[in-house]
């Protein structure tokens, strides 16, 4: 069905695209799992419950083929679901699927010239922790290639602010060698922290 709307849509003109995303989301949302995936999700979580204890909650999110191969770089358009119960596994993983067809994903694939059929997104779930601080780290600087540096941009708790812009980061680059050694910190100011909610969600 997925397959049938992309090749109607792209007879149309590029305006449809939103309409588009919209529908083929909500056609991932509304579908049921198949029995064998729910029965995997439902025994994984179990597996995870055994190690890190009774109503361990989790973080869900993404990762597709080819998001950092060489002349693309679509990492980060998909979304990630924090502190999820196992109550809600199944929602938040049709969710973070669902988010394959989001506009920003559907229009840089367009550009790209990337078929959808080429694009396979895998699904993880981590067990969640109480962050003193979270981020992101470059094993390289993202904007000069000469740079080797490591690059790490972090804030209080869990890292959503850091990769959603919504909060200034702290800025953090290593020299390497062994060990590495900080060469310059950046500290901002921050008026806010994301913390996991004690039984689900965030606060």
């Amino acid at each position: 069905e997925i397959d049938r709307r992309i090749q109607a849509a792209e007879k149309e003109t590029r305006d449809g695209l939103p309409t588009l995303s919209a529908e083929l989301q909500q056609l991932v949302i509304r579908s049921p799992l198949p029995s064998d995936l729910e029965e995997a999700l439902e025994k994984a979580y179990a597996d995870l419950e055994a190690l890190e204890g009774t109503g361990v909650t989790v973080a869900i999110r993404s990762s597709a083929l080819g998001e950092d191969a060489a002349g693309t770089s679509f990492a980060g358009q998909y979304r990630s679901e924090l502190n999820v119960s196992r109550d809600h596994l199944a929602q938040a993983y049709r969710e973070i699927v669902a988010s394959k067809y989001s506009l920003p994903a559907m229009s840089y694939r367009l550009s790209r010239g990337l078929r959808d059929e080429d694009i396979a997104m895998c699904v993880g779930a981590l067990a969640m922790i109480e962050a003193v601080a979270g981020g992101v780290t470059y094993s390289g600087n993202p904007v000069d290639v000469r740079d080797d540096r490591i690059m790490i941009n972090a804030a209080w708790g869990l890292p959503k602010s850091v990769v959603d812009g919504s909060a200034a980061s702290d800025l953090f680059v290593l020299e390497r060698g062994d060990p590495p050694r900080i060469v310059r910190r950046k500290i901002r100011e921050k008026e806010f922290k994301v913390m996991a909610h004690p039984s689900e969600g965030l606060q």
